[in-house]
This record gives C-alpha cells, sequence and structure tokens, in this order.
C-alpha cells in the first residue's frame, strides 16, 4: 500500500507540469465519424478526467485503418482496441500527426508496434525501462526506436522528464495538430 500511495503523489506531482500547449479539442465522437481522415501513426490524446486513472489524459496510436494500438490500463497488456471502441466515450480528443511519418517510416513504425506488443502496462520511474509500459510511453517508445532506425534524433517527450504523459506528448514540437471535423 505504501509503494501505490508514493507512486500516485509521483505521479501526480510529476506528471502535472504538462500543461497543453493551445490546441483545439475535438469530440471523440465526431472525430469517430469522420475517422477516414485518421492515418496510420496518428496520435489522439484524450482529456484528463476527475479519476484517478484519468488525471493526465490518455494516449494511444493508430496503427491500422480503423484500429487503435494502446496499453488501456494496469497489469493488462496490449490491445488493438476498434476506433469505435476508443473513440466512443465522451471525451474531447486531440488528433496528432508527425509529418515526417514516410514510407520508411511506417514501415519500421508498423514493426516496432508488433514487436512492442508483449510487454505490461506497469508505470515505473524510467521511461527507458523496456519491460514495462503505459499508455504514453509505449507511443513514445514508437517514435522513438523508430525515428533512431531511419537515422534521426527525435524525442517526443516535450519536458524530457523520467515519465512521459499523454499531455507531454500534445505539447511536442514534432507534431503537428490535425483537426478532423473542421470545426473552429
Amino acid at each position: 500500500m505504501k509503494k501505490i500511495i508514493i507512486f500516485i503523489l509521483a505521479v501526480f506531482l510529476g506528471g502535472c507540469k504538462s500543461i497543453p500547449r493551445d490546441m483545439q479539442w475535438e469530440s471523440s465522437r465526431d472525430v469517430y465519424i469522420l475517422r477516414n481522415k485518421l492515418q496510420v501513426g496518428d496520435v489522439i490524446i484524450k482529456s484528463r478526467e476527475p479519476h484517478p486513472m484519468s488525471w493526465f489524459g490518455h494516449s494511444a496510436v493508430v496503427i491500422a485503418p480503423g484500429a487503435m494500438g494502446d496499453y488501456p490500463k494496469l497489469r493488462v497488456g496490449y490491445q488493438e482496441i476498434g476506433m469505435y471502441t476508443w473513440l466512443m466515450e465522451p471525451r474531447s480528443v486531440v488528433v496528432l500527426r508527425y509529418e515526417g511519418f514516410s514510407d520508411e517510416f511506417r514501415e519500421k513504425f508498423l514493426t516496432n508496434a508488433a514487436d512492442s506488443r508483449n510487454k505490461t502496462y506497469w508505470i515505473n520511474f524510467s521511461k527507458e525501462d523496456e519491460e514495462n509500459t503505459y499508455c504514453s510511453k509505449y507511443v513514445w517508445s514508437l517514435y522513438m526506436k523508430t525515428s533512431k532506425e531511419i537515422g534521426e534524433e527525435m524525442d517526443i517527450d516535450s519536458d524530457g522528464g523520467t515519465l512521459v504523459m499523454p499531455y507531454d506528448i500534445l505539447n511536442s514540437k514534432h507534431f503537428k495538430q490535425v483537426i478532423i471535423t473542421g470545426k473552429k
């Protein structure tokens, strides 16, 4: 119990510094309706909620048309989730796209996504640990590993801390927001 309390305090104190840049939040349901505009590699960040597992938002990545790659909860491994299930929760979302997502990047990215499906969802204090992962660390590691393999240097963790939270990705200079619904 003591470890859990220390963990929650550390995550809460470490994760609150990620105040998002000015973004246009969209309805997840509206994004689902227009899901054909999403591309492999797009990162979707869900808004924060007043629930301990949602204090920092949530993130996943499009890994195929109609499918999200996600680590949804503690002690559950990788889940390939249909977009309907992932986007029908009534939350606001931001869609991010890496503009350098070339054919070569995509090929290596999908290979790395397939190779990253054997981890357990667990948050520890080193994003470099390769045995465990969580939603935003999964996205971060896919982009980090893929960029290294094609000779780029890219860290999508905007604050460079020991943990990478969904809003750290939201603030990354490597992504541009994609407005799916066209609503301003």
